[in-house]
């Protein structure tokens, strides 16, 4: 190599053809004389036709050609060389834009003149690792900024770096009151610890469920429930963040809230219309019996105990109430209930031994009672239910009507029975009473208003009973009874043939189809809700006989006009006394 710098040809030729980045050498002229083999590759064109081009600007973009850069003139002697490096978009000879960086200084030659040496660097891959990142960056934005769910991102220190506007609406605080702050400022109290172990474990990379429950705090104070999943984030610099997204449950805690509550009132409905069906067998029996034992006191059948009897007495003619017959019987049941309950509680404690005969005494009168509230007193039709049980202290008897209150065993009371029986008697505008000593028994008496009724027609007292009740006679017409209730079924039965039926029972679906493959029925009294086959099922079949009989549906349920649709002669709700039996059997064959 000549002292001094200089470079021939040849052996500047060969030092650029070692370089990796494209090299292209200008004379004094500003003429390129040499490229080497990368600037070839790189737009993709062969040395020989590199060199034929009359200047550089073939190579350069379309949008770049005027600039001076690529300009060869700018590269002859005395002008100033663009200092540090420069970007440029070449054009490759498929027409594929080329990112370039150029840099350039001048050089002397062996035969004293000074050149130019242009070295170029493709950065296509990093103009476009830069853009891809700016578009993925952008989009990020428009999804970060137009979520639907509240996105937070943290650092390792738990301090918010940015949150969307989602979130802000969420919580009601401005970018400002939450940026750079603690995340633990935003959730309530008790929520804190578990979900800052969360984060922690998604910064450290460790395994954590998908998502997970918190609680936040609006600015308002109000406590919001939410769903928290969060994400590890690299980012450039090498840090690593939490993304934390939060979805309000807010509604759809409502939403299951009300579900919930939907399918509690279903089943609550659906076990009270079980109830209401089982408590209006009970009623039926019961008022049946008490109405037969009042027609035939004599008759041991109508004890509701083999070792309880009932007796039923009143004082001339009654007065009418006006009130809600099931509400009634409702109460009667209770107070019968309780006296039963007494008497048999006393049998307990005394054993079987001795001369104690359990009883439980009806009476009914008109009597002058001081209403509270009121000046004055009210004439009043009463009813005194009667036990000769052990009796209650007066601490008892002062609390015997509250809510809840029982002396029975855990399990066997529920305490709702009396205190239903005074608010039903409260709400009729009546009074009830209680004396009860230990070792005396108990009288409940119940009093209601005698209502203002007209004293009825002669001409309908002569078609009917003195209860208003039609009078009729079975002429030796046959009734299939059908029912699964034992007490409904000897009622009902007794009912039936005293007016001059002949009765027949049928304790299952089955019995009565067998009954009525054996033998033709006038009429047939059928409980609906029983296992199969049901009352649908029988009434079905009694449908496909070519003479049905009259059909008196019976059933603890509400009044059911489908039961008619599906053939039934009349419907007769449950509780329901003999002589109303009797009247519908009755009218259903006239």
């Amino acid at each position: 190599m000549p002292a001094g710098n200089s470079l021939t040809s040849e052996e500047l030729q060969q030092v650029l053809e070692g370089l990796q980045s494209g090299i292209v050498v200008w004379n004094a002229r500003g003429e390129h004389v040499m490229v080497n083999e990368a600037l070839c590759a790189m737009v993709g064109l062969t040395r020989e036709k590199l060199m034929a081009l009359p200047d550089l600007r073939g190579i350069v973009h379309a949008e770049e050609r005027n600039d001076a850069v690529a300009n060869n003139s700018d590269y002859r002697p005395g002008r100033e060389l663009p200092s540090g490096v420069t970007s440029r978009r070449l054009l490759r000879s498929d027409g594929v834009t080329v990112h370039a960086q150029l840099s350039s200084q001048r050089v002397p030659f062996a035969d004293g003149t000074a050149g130019v040496v242009m070295e170029i660097w493709d950065v296509t891959e990093q103009v476009e690792a830069r853009t891809a990142l700016e578009h993925s960056e952008d989009r990020f934005r428009t999804l970060f900024e137009r979520s639907t769910s509240g996105l937070a991102l943290l650092d390792e220190r738990g301090q918010v770096s940015i949150f969307n506007p989602a979130m802000s609406r969420m919580l009601g605080y401005s970018p400002d009151e939450i940026a750079s702050g603690p995340f633990s400022q935003i959730l309530l109290p008790d929520a804190r610890e578990t979900t800052f172990a969360y984060i922690s474990a998604v910064l450290a990379g460790e395994p954590v469920p998908e998502r997970g429950e918190s609680s936040f705090v609006r600015r308002d104070g109000v406590v919001i429930p939410a769903e928290v999943s969060a994400s590890r984030v690299a980012l450039a610099d090498g840090s690593v963040r939490v993304l934390a997204q939060v979805r309000d449950l807010t509604e759809e805690k409502r939403l299951t809230a009300d579900m919930i509550a939907a399918q509690k009132r279903d089943a609550l409905g659906t076990l009270v219309a079980g109830v209401a069906h089982d408590f209006n067998n009970l009623l039926t029996a019961i008022g049946g019996s008490v109405e037969m034992a009042a027609s035939d006191p004599d008759n041991p059948r109508w004890l509701t105990n083999a070792r309880v009897a009932i007796a039923t007495t009143s004082e001339g003619s009654l007065p009418q109430v006006e009130a809600d017959a099931g509400q009634m019987q409702q109460v009667i049941m209770n107070l019968l209930v309780n006296a039963r309950d007494a008497v048999m509680a006393r049998v307990e404690s005394e054993g079987h031994e001795g001369d104690y005969q359990p009883r439980i005494d009806l009476h009914m009168q008109v009597d002058d009672v001081l209403v509270p509230g009121h000046t004055g007193s009210s004439s009043m039709v009463c009813l005194s239910v009667s036990d000769n049980g052990a009796g209650m202290s007066r601490e008892i008897v002062t609390r015997v009507f509250d809510p809840f209150y029982t002396t029975k065993d855990v399990g066997v009371g529920s305490g709702l029975g009396l205190s239903i029986v005074g608010n039903l008697v409260e709400q009729h505008g009546g009074v009830i009473d209680v004396e009860s000593e230990p070792g005396s028994g108990s009288t409940f008496t119940v009093g209601l208003p005698a209502a203002a009724v007209a004293d009825p027609d002669p001409a309908d007292a002569a078609e009917t009973g003195d209860d208003g009740a039609v009078s009729p006679e079975g002429a030796g017409r046959t009734v299939l009874i059908v029912d699964d209730e034992p007490h409904i079924l000897e009622m009902s039965e007794a009912a039936l043939n005293e007016a001059g039926y002949r009765a027949s029972v049928a304790s299952s679906g089955h019995a009565a189809l067998r009954a009525l493959a054996s033998e033709s029925f006038d009429a047939i009294v059928l409980d609906m809700a029983m296992p199969a086959p049901n009352g649908w099922q029988i009434l079905e079949e009694i449908g496909r006989a070519e003479s049905a009989p009259a059909v008196v549906v019976i059933s603890g349920e509400a009044a059911r006009p489908d039961v008619l649709e599906a053939g039934a002669t009349s419907f007769l709700p449950k509780p329901f006394g003999p002589s109303q039996l009797v009247n519908e059997v009755w009218r259903a064959l006239e």
